[in-house]
């Protein structure tokens, strides 16, 4: 699990080089943690949700001239791969901007990837 974790965190560093669409990122995954919080109330949860993508995928195009990996074709054909390897995305978005934030205190797990650096 570690391996996967830390193989996917490279990955998603290597998508991001800009430092302004990391900061992009870390705003919109923010919007989005906020968001799952207000799941009580579906208008402020849906909205915000819609926002944090958006604002996530204007990060990409403006910053990065790449496309999101959110539109990534899954490994395995069929619907529920393709949904679950958004979810992977999604989620492993708002991990990755924990782990920048551990970071900051050399903790987690990009602690080690930028002592190697």
């Amino acid at each position: 699990m570690n391996e996967n974790l830390s193989e996917f965190l490279e990955f998603y560093e290597a998508a991001h080089k800009s430092p302004m669409n990391r900061y992009v990122h870390h705003v919109a995954h923010l919007i989005a943690v906020i968001g799952i919080f207000m799941f009580w109330k579906p208008v402020i949860f849906l909205s915000l949700i819609i926002a944090s993508f958006a604002i996530s995928w204007l990060g990409h195009y403006c910053f990065e001239r790449n496309t999101p990996a959110f539109f990534d074709k899954p490994e395995i054909e069929g619907i529920s791969a393709s949904i679950s390897k958004k979810l992977q995305v999604a989620l492993g978005g708002v991990f990755w901007t924990l782990a920048c934030f551990l970071r900051l205190f050399n903790l987690g797990p990009l602690a080690q990837n930028s002592e190697a650096r």
